[in-house]
């Protein structure tokens, strides 16, 4: 009977971690959502680009992905250490790489697209945003797929 109340209670905090995971992932996104729409506030700005509130916005986007992704590497790292689920935090460190390709790709994306406005006479620098449009989307469906698997993975908790 002990031992019962040990694997539900650790069945429960497996699940805790799993939904505080989900959580960070959604304000994750949240965030994301934030810093493009204050991108392409800044770029309404040009030619003159209100640099400062840029720079702000950037800030507190990078201060909140920097606390998120703590979070969710302290939450692999519980599963992996204290419940021994190394696949569950597999699938997350996975996703935390794909999501530090994604920050690269959209801060690469943000400063082509400001070169397409700031030299509108070169048009191959729209094929630039194109690739770098495409390796994102790329990126992102990695990172659903890696979400479906976990999904599936814990649909049994």
């Amino acid at each position: 009977m002990m031992t019962d109340n040990i694997n539900n209670s650790a069945h429960v905090d497996v699940f805790s971690a799993v939904k505080k995971f989900q959580q960070l992932q959604e304000e994750r996104v949240h965030v994301y959502h934030l810093f493009n729409e204050g991108h392409k506030i800044y770029l309404g700005t040009a030619p003159q680009y209100e640099f400062k509130r840029f720079r702000d916005l950037v800030q507190q986007t990078t201060q909140d992905f920097k606390r998120i992704s703590e979070d969710i590497i302290a939450i692999e790292k519980r599963l992996r250490a204290e419940f021994g689920k190394g696949n569950l935090a597999d699938y997350i460190a996975s996703i935390q790489e794909a999501e530090k390709h994604k920050l690269e790709l959209t801060a690469q994306l943000q400063l082509a697209k400001q070169t397409v406005i700031d030299y509108p006479d070169e048009p191959e620098r729209e094929i630039k945003i194109m690739e770098l449009k495409q390796r994102l989307r790329n990126v992102v469906d990695r990172i659903n797929e890696h979400l479906e698997e976990l999904r599936f993975e814990t649909a049994d908790l």
